[in-house]
């Protein structure tokens, strides 16, 4: 995180300022009220979304192509014939008792 960046600079900002605002809550050993935390919640779930948004597009452009190339891959691996070389070899049986004579 480039803090030179504006908005990078905002985002640290909001985050230390809520969790000041918490601290200072925690410090007199009070709970906020529900408008102050959900404005922080509020603020905190803003920063994280800005951050890790893209990622999360990211995650699912991926998914998405990966479910995408196994879907190629399973169909060309149902059209495309399997073909197996195959050798043909004859077997000519022993031959098992006396020769027979020829006729003559």
């Amino acid at each position: 995180m480039k803090l030179s960046d504006p908005k990078s600079l905002l985002a640290f900002m909001i985050v230390v300022g809520a969790f000041a605002i918490l601290g200072m809550y925690v410090y007199q050993g009070k709970a906020p009220d529900a408008v102050i935390a959900s404005i922080l919640s509020g603020a905190l779930v803003g920063v994280v979304g800005f951050y890790f948004g893209h990622q999360n597009g990211t995650v699912s452009a991926l998914a998405s192509t990966a479910t995408q190339l196994a879907s190629q891959a399973i169909e060309k691996q149902r059209t495309a014939p399997i073909t197996i070389p195959v050798t043909v070899t004859p077997v000519v049986p022993p031959v098992t008792g006396p020769p027979t004579a020829a006729a003559g």
